[in-house]
């Protein structure tokens, strides 16, 4: 190989590195953290758990779901201060959810299972 060849070899694998660092931190970037709630059990239970946070009217929040559910039920749901059902995450192993809010107002993500067996973490991110 000529010395031209193996500089554009060298720019090429520059580049290729700066591509996979900005991709990867694009994937894992988060913005300000609201709350999580994370839990795991290795006998059949029956309970909720929840987080509230306080939001303003635009703001767009994350939430980060991951489950391994070997037996039970688990309904993750996001209510407003009212009580009413503002967004259902869907069930999965892995979730990432966007949701912008539509007023200011006090909002609760609850995790509520049945003789479940396994574990679960939802995190909550204000993003831009």
């Amino acid at each position: 190989m000529t010395k031209k060849q193996y500089a554009a070899v060298g720019v090429i694998a520059i580049v290729a590195v700066i591509a996979v660092a900005c991709g990867v931190w694009l994937l894992n970037r988060h913005g300000e953290a609201l709350g999580n709630i994370s839990y795991a059990c290795s006998e059949p239970e029956t309970s909720a758990s929840n987080i509230s946070f306080a939001a303003q009217e635009g703001d767009k929040v994350q939430f980060r779901f991951a489950s391994d559910i070997q037996s039970g039920d688990l309904d993750v749901t996001v209510y407003d201060s009212e009580g009413s059902i503002v967004k259902e995450l869907d069930r999965a192993k892995e979730l990432v959810d966007y949701l912008t809010l539509k007023k200011d107002d006090t909002y609760t993500v609850e995790a509520d299972y049945q003789d479940f067996v396994g574990s679960y973490q939802v995190k909550v991110y204000k993003v831009d």
